[in-house]
């Protein structure tokens, strides 16, 4: 099965629908037809109270990680989706934006968000235990003329296959 990941919210239900068609449309197209008795589904993750959530990876669990903007899409944070506990704000470093890019099978969550002020973005880990913790800057530091960013990272994997 495969599943399309949407969250719209104040934007109207048909504009929702219809944008979540056009992902559908291109999720088949991308891969081709779905195979004979393979069944393509929607899942509407929901928002933190403001207009549009994004999913950005999955695992074999099927936790979804993501951005969601807040109440007034007031800031942009980091969140986590999982079928028994729906949406959940994971936050940021104390500015107004975050985003996870990454989970495990074990359930930790890799991201980046900014700083208090908003005067850096530093990659962050965050585990169901631990909760947030920032790791290295990514900006407003430069590699070799790019701004950095946190794709690329990777949550670790315990020795059991997480």
């Amino acid at each position: 099965m495969r599943r399309v990941l949407c969250g719209f919210k104040g934007i109207g239900r048909r504009l929702g629908i219809a944008l979540c068609a056009c992902a559908v449309a291109l999720i088949v197209g991308a891969g081709g037809a779905p195979a004979a008795g393979q069944v393509v589904t929607t899942t509407d993750l929901g928002t933190l109270g403001g207009t549009i959530s994004q999913a950005r990876a999955v695992n074999d669990n099927g936790q979804i990680v993501g951005t969601s903007y807040t109440a007034g899409n007031a800031a942009l944070h980091a969140v986590l989706w999982t079928q028994a506990g729906g949406i959940v704000d994971l936050g940021t470093l104390g500015g107004s934006y975050g985003g996870a890019v990454r989970v495990s099978n074990t359930g930790q969550v890799v991201g980046e968000a900014s700083t208090a002020g908003d005067a850096s973005v530093h990659a962050f880990s965050w585990t169901a235990g631990g909760g947030i913790a920032a790791s290295r800057p990514l900006w407003p530091f430069r590699a070799r003329g790019r701004r950095r960013s946190a794709r690329r990272l990777r949550p670790r994997v315990s020795p059991a296959g997480g």
